[in-house]
């Protein structure tokens, strides 16, 4: 069964007793797949922090030879742009592309590196691969971006007494019987 959308973005969905077992399983469905992409957040969280990381590191241990060849401002730039889009629009696909610019600004020497530059745009590219793999998958499920947890609230219908405890249709009046003490009006 499939749910309206905006039930995904509600806490408790409301429901009657016909449709209690459908609904159940679509939210169990939709727990599970919440459950994965809570833990797919966490994990593109990790690959943000660590590209900017990484990328930090490399553009540190090159930081002389961008002095001597005039790039501190570029590798600057790239920089800026890089925390700029990955923190503020959670997106590596634009600074992978940007850290191209790295790789045909910084010269030979940067090739053959203690850590290449070609090292560090392949990995740019990987990360920005799997960031982009996960954060397709998330935009696809029901309850993006907020992913809350549902709680089904049934309707029960007002049934006889007699029809719920398969209690006699006689006992059921005992109630209003006036000749029993106690039960007067």
């Amino acid at each position: 069964m499939n749910l309206p959308e905006e039930t995904y973005h509600q806490y408790v969905i409301e429901c009657d007793e016909e449709n209690e077992w459908e609904v159940k399983q679509a939210v169990d469905e939709y727990e599970s797949a919440r459950s994965v992409c809570l833990q797919y957040k966490k994990e593109m969280q990790f690959y943000r922090i660590f590209y900017l990381w990484c990328n930090f590191i490399y553009l540190l241990t090159e930081i002389t030879e961008m002095f001597e060849n005039s790039l501190f401002l570029v590798a600057g730039v790239y920089l800026l742009l890089a925390v700029i889009l990955v923190l503020w629009r959670k997106s590596l696909i634009g600074p992978a592309i940007a850290s191209l610019m790295l790789i045909l600004l910084i010269k030979e020497k940067a090739a053959f590196a203690l850590i290449p530059v070609w090292v560090l745009f392949a990995f740019n590219g990987y990360m920005a691969y799997l960031h982009e793999k996960k954060q397709r998958y998330i935009r696809s499920q029901h309850g993006y971006p907020d992913f809350h947890p549902l709680e089904i609230k049934v309707k029960r219908k007002k049934r006889p007494l007699s029809q719920n405890e398969g209690i006699s249709a006689e006992l059921e009046d005992i109630g209003a019987a006036k000749d029993i003490p106690g039960n007067e009006i």
